[in-house]
């Protein structure tokens, strides 16, 4: 990612750019990214390790992805407490070179969170049983997603000879490929992520199409399939970021888009892979509001006014929308009694719903 450091030269900057500096914004957006998915992810592990007690492989890759993110996370700080952000004519000629090391091992860490967030969504599906045709491809999206992360070895490890020269440029004698490798590498794991991460945001419609669910579990799955797109997002908005980023001569600047992206890009992963477990309590709230709004006396009001002018026949109580009729128009207790039944009816349907999911999860 740094060697575009090998052509770098000392251009004049006028006042205005010399006083910009990114510093300040790439900290804290990757500081709040970091909290907000170690949230969801955090809430994930207490589910499955303490509640369910359902803890699988998805959730050991996941501790190990969110454990090396925190390491990214600390090697981001480092970078920035040397003046990465600022314009590389702000900073002393050793300072530059601590800044592009503790970068330089971002990009490394960050492709092996990649890695391991890959491998926890793919186990995940595996869990789910979706069928043999769905479960080749799973692993094929596996290998994929760790062949393409393991492209950052190229730029961050095996760029140049010594290693040091990647971001040391004062050092007199080195050996560095071309940059259009390294240039290719970024494409390729970018590449790779886009295409990865459009199956796993896809994945949930599948699970939809083939599997009966209650409404509450449909609204959670949607919303998992939107936070895995804004993935596919960030790996996008990455793309022109590389060609920039190759042919700058002022790296220490010109990187941090890129690397919040890259951020940006985990976090929406973390977050949409740590929603499913999380599904009883999602359906817990959706009943709380749902069960708010229709238990307000407007609503009530409105359901028996309706109710005493419908002709639908008692037999039918039991089909979806008997729940929005009342049928009597004598006796507040027989009310009583078919809104009882109508709810038991609703119970039992969602409980035989969990206890299927809850037989693929396991």
């Amino acid at each position: 990612m740094d060697l575009a450091s090998r052509d770098l030269t000392m251009v004049p900057m006028d006042t205005a750019s010399q006083d910009e500096s990114k510093t300040g914004e790439l900290v804290t957006t990757w500081a709040v990214l970091f909290s907000l998915g170690a949230t969801f992810a955090l809430a994930r592990f207490y589910a499955r390790f303490f509640k369910t007690k359902a803890h699988a492989w998805d959730d050991y890759f996941l501790v190990l992805a969110l454990m090396t993110n925190l390491v990214t996370l600390v090697l981001v700080i480092i970078g920035a407490s040397h003046g990465y952000g600022k314009h590389i004519s702000q900073i002393a000629p050793s300072e530059t070179v601590k800044a592009l090391k503790a970068i330089n091992f971002t990009v490394l860490t960050n492709g092996i969170c990649m890695i391991f967030l890959k491998l926890s969504i793919g186990a995940s599906l595996l869990r789910l049983q979706l069928g043999r045709g769905m479960t080749w491809i799973v692993w094929i999206s596996i290998f994929i997603s760790v062949c393409c992360n393991s492209m950052v070895l190229v730029g961050s490890i095996f760029a140049c000879v010594p290693m040091a020269a990647i971001w040391d440029i004062s050092l007199p004698h080195y050996t560095c490929i071309p940059k259009r490798y390294v240039v290719g590498s970024g494409y390729a794991q970018a590449g790779g992520n886009i295409v990865t991460d459009l199956f796993y945001s896809l994945s949930p419609l599948y699970y939809l199409r083939n599997v009966q669910v209650s409404r509450h579990n449909r609204y959670a799955l949607r919303i998992l399939f939107l936070v895995g797109l804004s993935a596919t997002a960030c790996s996008i908005a990455k793309l022109p970021e590389l060609q920039q980023l190759a042919n700058t001569v002022d790296p220490t600047y010109a990187g941090t888009d890129i690397s919040m992206w890259a951020s940006a890009e985990f976090a929406a992963g973390l977050i949409a892979t740590s929603i499913p477990p999380l599904k009883i309590w999602f359906e817990s709230g959706l009943r709380y509001i749902c069960g708010s709004t229709s238990g307000s006396p407007n609503s009530s009001r409105k359901r028996a006014y309706y109710g005493t002018r419908s002709s639908i026949k008692p037999s039918r109580l039991t089909s979806r929308h008997s729940q929005h009729h009342i049928l009597t128009e004598d006796s507040q207790v027989e009310l009583s009694s078919l809104q009882a039944r109508t709810m038991s009816h609703k119970t039992g349907t969602e409980t035989s719903v969990v206890g299927v999911v809850g037989k693929d999860e396991r």
